[in-house]
């Protein structure tokens, strides 16, 4: 059941940090484990605290996302949902990805909302624990949220203090934009617009976590 009144500030994922569980699993996450790779609770390493969770895959024909997940039926709607976590990698390659990411899903099981944290080179080879965000808004029709921790290609990658935190509410899309004062009637001088190369590849990041969202949810669907 949805709640209507939520505090702002609030991290709607249970054991963000992975300080609790047993054996090789953290409470309240699941996952699936493919030939070739492995998923585990690591009290060895952390961002912070004495736990945190790890994706090795040495199997380089496996493209498939293998992902850590935690499913959610209480949030709010239409107010932002500010993903946040720390990865640390080792050894990406084979076109490899770390990420995390955030489903939205209606009555039906259909996504009608994704967001992911940038699929970029930073985390390709070796980097330490790096701070990562994203945000979406859930609409009236979603009845969950997964939140996915995942890895493309080979490679070993832990994540940390997950949080999925509610944020201040939507803009509504029917807001009628403020209005402008009145233009000079005197004639103005052509403006050059140039198409800067951030908006492209703002562009392109959109279009890769479309596309991401799509696979992701395909793999999903088949486990």
């Amino acid at each position: 059941m949805l709640q209507d009144d939520w505090k702002e500030g609030t991290n709607l994922l249970e054991n963000s940090g992975f300080e609790d569980g047993s054996g090789n699993m953290p409470s309240h996450w699941s996952c699936f484990t493919p030939s070739g790779a492995e998923l585990s609770w690591d009290k060895s390493v952390s961002h912070r605290g004495q736990a945190c969770i790890y994706i090795i895959n040495v199997d380089q024909y496996n493209q498939n996302p293998i992902t850590w997940r935690q499913h959610i039926s209480a949030f709010p709607v239409k107010r932002e949902l500010m993903l946040t976590g720390y990865i640390k990698t080792q050894d990406i390659c084979n076109n490899g990805i770390a990420a995390i990411c955030i489903q939205v899903m209606d009555a039906h099981d259909e996504l009608i909302g994704f967001a992911t944290t940038p699929q970029t080179d930073e985390f390709e080879g070796t980097c330490d624990w790096t701070e990562v965000n994203t945000v979406v808004v859930a609409s009236e029709e979603a009845v969950e949220v997964q939140v996915l921790a995942f890895l493309v290609g080979t490679g070993h990658v832990w994540f940390d203090d997950i949080q999925l935190v509610v944020g201040k509410e939507a803009e509504s899309e029917s807001e009628e934009p403020e209005s402008e004062p009145a233009e000079s009637k005197e004639p103005k001088e052509p403006e050059t617009v140039e198409l800067e190369d951030e908006a492209s590849t703002c562009v392109l990041l959109v279009l890769i976590g479309f596309l991401m969202s799509l696979y992701i949810r395909k793999s999903i669907q088949h486990k």
